[in-house]
């Protein structure tokens, strides 16, 4: 019996530190897919992919609604709270606010001070959340390289995520019109009139500055991808820093002089991917193209037209815009060039982000960015300026549409943003909408329960050889 008990006793310390060492694997990895489940930043992730694994469970329904009336954002989703920021007017200032995932009841606000741009996000890393704005009067402070003293014009700012305190400040000589992007301990802005930085996430001290001579309006927020930064300029092409040190690595521009990089950016499969505007063929003649630049040196691996459209009347300004999501090597395209007028087009393109090949095609007349959660791409469908937009999923194998659901108001809408199996959407002149699952069906995360499960089974083995042997010896 003695011996019995030995052996059980070393049997079950060996399970234990085996548990240790499964439980040392598997945390790392499921803190991984929770990570990736989050929507932390606009564009989903440094790189913009627009992509999540989080899945949707159609059809969905209202969970909860707030109401702010000015909300400009695409709201920020991290652990158990949503993150959403309020523009402001010449009145009030916009406003930050922490909301509860679960239930939209408001954590915290922070009163900015300024304005926030429409379209530009919250990004959170960690327990700080980073937010440029604008003031609506001058402050007499430094530029971000502090060398000159003038009037700024904006900041960014960061606050600590759990609190809504302010940790620090960095006030800028010109407003920021494009959200940050922040990858490992930097968050990386681009100024209209400077140039473009780097930031300490902690302490918000400059770590590098390229300045850019008369520099282009940033027409897309910056990306972060393999060790690099970049960032396009309307007018110059974009741009390829080193994110450690901001030396500049290679620049792309445009064949024609009359055409400007847009606001698609995203990168992935060693790529990085840009619509390119062409209006070479005339006033009333707008072509996009989609091209494919290798990361590392910028040259072009492939180049398409996504879209070739003429206005009537010549002078219509278009509304549209185009944010390519990219997933499991499929770039998904999308954007209404025409906006709301009656000669409007647009749809959904499914391309093969190495060959640049048409997977699939869409009619539907999408607008602006869209998301891309688990098997659906989710987007927003207009008909007409007169009516509210309806929010579409679309099957991302063969773009079939699934589900809709019209939005309730007419007013600008931002988002959609995927998180932990909900959809989040904000609507300008009403607020912020969370829905889920009608069927009430929670995600399903395989982490959650296999982990578990296995150690068991190990555990069960490792116990069944000694009372074996404790049988066959009576």
């Amino acid at each position: 019996m003695n011996v019995l008990r030995y052996r059980i006793s070393v049997t079950h310390i060996k399970s234990v530190l085996l548990v240790v060492v499964i439980a040392n694997v598997l945390i790392p990895v499921y803190s991984q897919v929770e990570t990736l489940q989050n929507w932390s930043m606009f564009g989903h992730d440094a790189s913009h992919t627009w992509s999540t694994p989080s899945t949707l469970h159609f059809p969905l329904q209202i969970q909860w609604s707030v109401n702010y009336t000015t909300v400009q954002t695409h709201p920020a989703v991290v652990g158990d709270s949503v993150f959403v920021a309020t523009s402001g007017d010449f009145q009030s200032s916009g406003k930050v606010y922490s909301l509860d995932r679960d239930s939209g009841l408001v954590r915290w606000t922070y009163d900015t001070g300024g304005t926030v741009f429409g379209g530009v996000s919250p990004a959170v890393s960690d327990d700080l959340l980073f937010l440029p704005i604008s003031y609506l009067g001058p402050t007499s402070e430094v530029n971000v390289t502090q060398q000159t003293t003038s009037l700024a014009a904006g900041a960014i700012i960061a606050l600590q995520r759990s609190s809504g305190k302010l940790i620090w400040s960095r006030q800028t000589l010109h407003p920021i019109f494009t959200s940050p992007a922040i990858d490992g301990g930097s968050v990386y802005v681009v100024l209209d009139g400077e140039g473009i930085f780097a930031l300490d996430v902690a302490t918000g001290s400059v770590e590098w500055f390229y300045p850019v001579a008369t520099i282009g309006t940033a027409t897309a927020s910056p990306i972060a991808y393999e060790g690099a930064i970049y960032v396009p300029l309307f007018g110059k092409g974009i741009f390829a820093l080193d994110a450690r040190t901001g030396v500049l690595k290679w620049q792309y521009a445009p064949e024609d002089a009359r055409a400007g990089v847009g606001e698609g950016l995203t990168a992935g499969s060693g790529m990085v991917f840009i619509t390119i505007s062409d209006r070479s063929q005339g006033a009333d003649t707008r072509m996009v193209y989609l091209v494919a630049l290798a990361a590392q040196t910028g040259h072009v691996v492939w180049k398409r037209l996504i879209y070739n459209f003429t206005y009537s009347p010549p002078d219509l300004s278009v509304s549209g815009r185009l944010y390519p999501a990219l997933v499991n090597r499929t770039l998904i395209v999308t954007g209404n060039l025409g906006g709301t007028h009656a000669n409007s087009t647009g749809g959904v393109i499914a391309l093969d982000a190495e060959t640049g090949g048409v997977i699939w095609s869409s009619l539907a007349p999408v607008m602006d960015n869209i998301a891309v959660a688990g098997s659906s791409v989710i987007g927003f469908v207009w008909q007409s300026l007169m009516r509210p937009p309806t929010l579409v999923a679309f099957d991302a194998m063969t773009g079939l549409k699934v589900w809709e659901w019209p939005l309730p108001i007419l007013g600008s809408a931002y988002g959609p943003t995927v998180a932990a199996g909900s959809l989040y959407v904000a609507i300008w002149t009403l607020g912020l909408y969370s829905l889920g699952s009608a069927a009430g069906i929670p995600e399903f995360n395989h982490a959650v329960i296999w982990a578990p499960l296995l150690c068991f089974a190990i555990i069960s083995l490792l116990l069944r050889k000694p009372q074996r042997n404790f049988r066959n010896s009576h």
